[in-house]
């Protein structure tokens, strides 16, 4: 945790990848809260190359252009899975998957295991006799470049 005032570093990611998340923020007028994302580095399809899995989130979101500036639509956020392969030019990007949110999913950790991506969260809606979250797990498929339907897991 840093000091307080103190501005947290983002990830840095290549540049490809970079724009492709920009573009998405841009998309729903909405502030990426870089210094949240999550990244995973492996080699998704098997060709050899270090692809990346980001889960990143954006908050305040106007979902159109208006009279607030993006970023100033109200106190929620929304988490968001991409998939970027890598290429000899560069990256590859999938359509960004909601993934998680403000009472519905805090993403806890991203793994990528047999050509798909595993998603462990806490589940805001559900707690146990303890008050505590339920962990939940959530298993997406690759398909080509493409995150595809989500099967939630029983966690171990």
């Amino acid at each position: 945790m840093s000091e307080a005032g103190a501005e947290e570093e983002c990830i840095s990611l290549p540049q490809s990848v970079e724009a492709a998340i920009k573009a998405h923020n841009d998309d729903v007028y909405g502030e990426e809260a870089c210094e949240w994302r999550q990244v995973v580095k492996g080699d998704v399809n098997k060709d050899g190359r270090e692809d990346y899995v980001v889960h990143y989130l954006i908050s305040g979101a106007c979902y159109e252009s208006g009279e607030e500036p993006p970023g100033a639509c109200g106190n929620q956020f929304s988490g968001y899975l991409a998939l970027f392969l890598q290429k000899k030019d560069g990256f590859t990007a999938s359509d960004p998957v909601h993934v998680s949110g403000k009472f519905w999913r805090e993403v806890e950790e991203i793994k990528i295991k047999d050509h798909a991506i595993v998603v462990n969260y806490l589940d805001l809606e559900k707690m146990d006799a303890s008050r505590n979250y339920k962990p939940g797990k959530a298993v997406y498929k690759v398909k080509g470049h493409q995150i595809e339907n989500e099967r939630v897991a029983k966690r171990r």
